[in-house]
């Protein structure tokens, strides 16, 4: 107990010692950013170097605290035996980096952007390196980089962490690495090869594509490329950083022509449509026609469905459909005017409130089933039902 008592009035006196010279100027600074010695981290250890770590800055509003420490920042685990890198500064003419395995004797276990601007942010920092503005989109930077190597015992690469890389071609990730979080590579267009481990147990790459180790599963599609096939051994479309399987292809394929190799017993793809071929769910449609018809294979627009195409005039349900959610129909843009619902099946739709965004659709459908959609549509003031 006394240990205990000496040892928190030790650390309240150098904190004294640290704050109280030029509090008064300090005072507003005060408010977001804390300096702190190494005196404070009692549970440190011997690992952390003092002559390295000598000033350490606090930065608050993200939730956590980010340590400095030389050319990286990052987070510091409770226990003190793991960092993660989340900004690394570098000068703007660097081309390869090598990110380290340890920082003063504590094991990198996950690099990645943190910061309320991500969906901007690679890690990479570029001078004029401004301590202040370190989340800044403008301080993001890694133009020139053409090749990361990822040491081993990194487990985790976090969301954006490489993103907004446009000279970035070839990236060499460790056996270690089982999580690989959302936009991992975005806008990376020239990247041409990941190199994974042979060793790794999680993930293997093949043709701008990362799959499970089995390659039952796709995780993520890099690069740019205008098109790719889907394996047969394909099963699911899963989220790399839930490991959940979503089937969620369009937030990979972002536009890109996908197809299904013709063995896949999950998968189907026909004129640019891609669906699950046991439910009939339409996933995806990346396609430049204007006046698009759903395969027969199609029976559902669901929560799956996503359209990445712009300026549908014209769209045709297959007579197969039976349910529609209207808040995932091509209606988005505001230029659907012609949409037809083919065949003597009642179609149960959903969120077709989302169709009276337009500024005039005409909805046309079987001669015997007029009334039957004038009550699915009655409260779209847009929606006009007519026969066709």
């Amino acid at each position: 107990m006394k240990k205990r008592i000496i040892r928190t009035l030790v650390t309240m006196g150098l904190a004294v010692s640290v704050i109280m010279p030029g509090a008064q100027g300090l005072a507003q600074e005060m408010q977001s950013v804390e300096m702190r010695s190494l005196g404070e981290l009692t549970d440190a250890g011997d690992k952390l170097k003092k002559e390295e770590w000598d000033k350490i800055k606090i930065f608050r509003g993200w939730g956590h605290e980010v340590w400095k420490c030389g050319d990286y920042t990052g987070f510091l685990s409770n226990d003190k035996k793991a960092f993660w890198i989340n900004g690394i500064k570098i000068s703007a003419d660097t081309v390869e980096v090598k990110i380290p395995s340890e920082i003063n004797g504590i094991k990198v276990t996950k690099i990645g952007a943190y910061d309320f601007n991500a969906d901007y942010c690679s890690i990479f920092e570029r001078f004029p390196y401004e301590e202040d503005k370190m989340s800044a989109p403008a301080y993001r930077d890694g133009r020139n980089i053409t090749k990361i190597v990822v040491p081993e015992g990194v487990k985790v690469i976090g969301q954006n962490t490489f993103a907004h890389m446009k000279n970035l071609k070839r990236v060499s990730l460790p056996q270690s690495v089982t999580t690989l979080e959302h936009n991992v590579f975005y806008k990376d267009n020239q990247l041409q090869k990941v190199n994974i481990a042979a060793e790794n147990k999680t993930f293997k790459a093949k043709k701008n594509v990362i799959y499970s180790k089995n390659g039952k599963s796709l995780y993520l599609i890099y690069g740019k490329v205008k098109s790719i096939t889907i394996d047969a051994k394909v099963r699911q479309i899963v989220n790399s950083e839930s490991h959940k399987v979503t089937n969620n292809i369009g937030a990979l394929a972002r536009g890109i022509k996908v197809f299904i190799h013709k063995k896949n017993k999950v998968f189907g793809a026909e004129n640019g449509f891609v669906y699950l071929k046991k439910t009939g769910e339409l996933l995806y449609y990346a396609n430049k026609s204007k006046d698009p018809v759903l395969p027969k294979s199609i029976k559902k627009i669901t929560k799956k469905t996503y359209w990445c195409t712009s300026y549908i005039n014209k769209f045709t349900l297959s007579k197969n459909v039976k349910y529609v959610n209207g808040n995932y129909l091509p209606v988005r843009e505001g230029y659907l005017r012609k949409f037809y619902i083919p065949g003597k099946n009642k179609v149960k739709f959903v969120n077709c409130d989302a169709i009276d965004l337009q500024s005039k659709v005409t909805v046309y459908v079987n001669r015997h089933l007029k009334s039957y959609y004038k009550k699915v549509f009655r409260k779209c003031k847009n929606v006009k039902v007519r026969i066709g």
